[in-house]
């Protein structure tokens, strides 16, 4: 199910005594906010009235925010964007789609799970598909994803032999992120604005990607009432 709302960061501060505050986007490029009119917290619309990058966060002075006490009460609160806002390019996509998707052996057609969790190491994301016969850890680059269809809801892929979850045994977990969005590109990286975020290179970057609570497993609902 694709919610039409997505966690996009979180207010860590406040910044100045006029209001600002200060978000940590959960997107590889902080300038991502920069193109929204709206954000939402706490279910309710908030215009952008002003957003400018300052290192890893995004300044911003919010609409109804007047000085820096309204600001603190805001402190640690979640940003959501509306996916509908957001213009993807051809071929990227929320890594929250993925999350639940079936994956299937692109040779034999066995469904061998579903995706369950997606790790964030420095060269590429991994997902983590369980439910099948034996748990796997897949590599998201094209040598091993065939197919990505977030309509149909699966995932075709290629193994190869002993790819379990024993073939891999150091994946180091960044930051969590909700928003972040993926294409399948063979030109990977690890983000200029810092290694607590994820490695895709597309222009939004990629989310989230792994779980937000103390990296267990990524949230199944990050919607409002949607």
């Amino acid at each position: 199910m694709k919610h039409r709302y997505l966690e996009a960061g979180k207010i860590v501060n406040t910044h100045g005594i006029a209001g600002e505050v200060k978000i940590l986007p959960w997107a590889d490029d902080p300038a991502f906010l920069l193109d929204f009119d709206t954000l939402y917290i706490d279910g309710q619309p908030v215009s952008l009235l002003g957003a400018r990058v300052h290192k890893n966060c995004v300044l911003a002075k919010l609409a109804g925010i007047h000085d820096i006490n309204e600001a603190m009460k805001l402190k640690n609160k979640v940003v959501f964007i509306d996916r509908e806002d957001a213009e993807l390019e051809e071929g990227a996509f929320f890594l929250a789609d993925l999350m639940g998707l079936e994956v299937r052996d692109a040779d034999s057609g066995e469904v061998l799970g579903q995706i369950a969790d997606i790790l964030t190491p420095p060269a590429s994301n991994v997902y983590v598909v369980t439910g099948g016969k034996q748990d796997h850890m897949i590599p998201a680059v094209p040598e091993f994803i065939v197919e990505t269809n977030i309509d149909e809801g699966y995932l075709r892929v290629r193994l190869i032999e002993g790819m379990g979850t024993g073939w891999i045994f150091s994946i180091t977990r960044y930051s969590p992120m909700w928003l972040v969005t993926c294409s399948v590109n063979p030109s990977w990286g690890v983000p200029k604005s810092g290694a607590s975020f994820v490695s895709i290179a597309t222009k939004f970057g990629t989310i989230p990607s792994t779980s937000k609570s103390k990296w267990t497993t990524i949230p199944t609902a990050a919607a409002m009432g949607q």
